[in-house]
């Protein structure tokens, strides 16, 4: 077996983030395995992650892929180098929640992510998201596709909003928004 080894601690804005991992090459059987571990935290908690990470753990379609953390690592690094990104996106998610509330629908958002509920309450639990009208979630979700907005399909994912979308695309989306 062949093993290479890395790991990185960095600090961004009061958040604490670190990769860990090894790649291994058996060559007697052409398997590649590399496992990684990454724990992200707010400084202030960084010894209550330590004391989870040997009771919990995440897995997901990318976890440990050498290519999907390198991608990670390289978005941190321009996120750092960037700080006027995290603005800049609070803005364009403002002006998608300021859309959806004119619509007397609720949204909870958290900087630039947000999930608009099809319901006259705020949702704040599992309880409160049944109250969501998910049929006519489904009517707006086949609304937007039809004016080449692509949504996530179900009523309880998130939208995401990214420093590609311009200023015309929150327009066309805003437009759409207000015509259902």
């Amino acid at each position: 077996h062949q093993h290479t080894s890395y790991s990185t601690l960095q600090s961004l804005g009061g958040i604490e983030w670190s990769v860990s991992g090894q790649v291994s090459y058996d060559p007697e059987t052409g398997v590649i395995d590399f496992p990684a571990d990454v724990s992200i935290s707010r400084a202030d908690t960084s010894s209550l992650t330590e004391a989870l990470n040997n009771l919990y753990l995440q897995a997901g379609t990318l976890s440990g892929n050498p290519v999907a953390t390198a991608a990670g690592l390289a978005q941190l690094t321009v996120l750092k180098e960037h700080p006027e990104i995290y603005p800049q996106l609070e803005e364009k998610a403002k002006v998608l929640e300021a859309a959806y509330r004119e619509k007397g629908w609720n949204v909870n958002r958290a900087g630039s992510l947000l999930s608009v509920f099809f319901t006259d309450r705020p949702v704040e639990n599992y309880d409160d998201a049944l109250t969501c009208d998910t049929d006519l979630f489904a009517r707006f979700f086949r609304h937007m596709l039809s004016r080449g907005i692509y949504l996530a399909p179900s009523q309880f994912e998130a939208v995401f909003v990214s420093t590609v979308h311009s200023d015309e695309d929150l327009e066309e989306t805003v437009a759409a928004i207000r015509a259902f």
